[in-house]
């Protein structure tokens, strides 16, 4: 199942990152295992309308850069690594919500207190030992552990870790372990997904 779920990520990503040139509407169907299927066309009945053709990728939500955020990734790539390796995890995935969440930014707080580079709320850095989440490798560490923990609550499912990582795993399962229909987790999870599969296609923060 693991197989498929990075599968259903990786395809997810490159359908997304060719979005705003294809000008393709999105549709989702879900497996008996809850890893959705998507495609730019209903094939069948199963399949539901996820998200309409976007004219451009949807920007950041902080302000930055593309020369500053390559310099905070590139001293970000090595702590990625590190953690990564201690807890088992895929640094593309790391690599990704840390660029979507705050473009490599350990200062970022967001309108709703969410801090730092993985932006965790309060409650969530207090539950994983995060003593200050300003410290880039602690954020990040806290981070990495919450995506391990939501990654194996949800099966190893990609897509439904992230949604819960964004609008947390109580929305995940009152919408029948499904992402949930709020408009920033519906394009959270495909950005996430779509940097994911850069990564690992192109190796960009050096991963070997």
């Amino acid at each position: 199942m693991k197989r498929r779920v990075v599968e259903a990520a990786l395809w997810f990503g490159l359908i997304i990152g060719n979005l705003a040139i294809a000008g393709d509407d999105i549709y989702v169907a879900y497996d008996s295992d809850a890893v959705p299927r998507f495609s730019t066309q209903p094939y069948d009945g199963s399949y539901s309308l996820y998200l309409r053709s976007l004219i451009e990728p949807p920007r950041l939500k902080i302000k930055t850069t593309p020369s500053s955020m390559a310099k905070r990734r590139a001293a970000m790539a090595p702590l990625i690594l590190q953690v990564a390796k201690q807890y088992g995890m895929d640094p593309a995935l790391l690599s990704a919500v840390a660029e979507v969440e705050s473009g490599f930014n350990a200062n970022a707080i967001s309108p709703k207190g969410a801090i730092g580079t993985m932006q965790l709320i309060p409650k969530t850095a207090e539950d994983y030992g995060v003593i200050n989440p300003y410290d880039m490798l602690q954020n990040l560490d806290g981070g990495t552990r919450y995506l391990k923990d939501l990654l194996a609550a949800h099966n190893g499912n990609i897509p439904l870790t992230l949604a819960a990582y964004n609008a947390g795993k109580t929305n995940v399962a009152r919408h029948n372990q499904r992402i949930p229909p709020f408009d920033e987790t519906m394009l959270y999870v495909p950005r996430v997904l779509a940097k994911m599969a850069d990564y690992q296609r192109n190796s960009a923060i050096g991963l070997q």
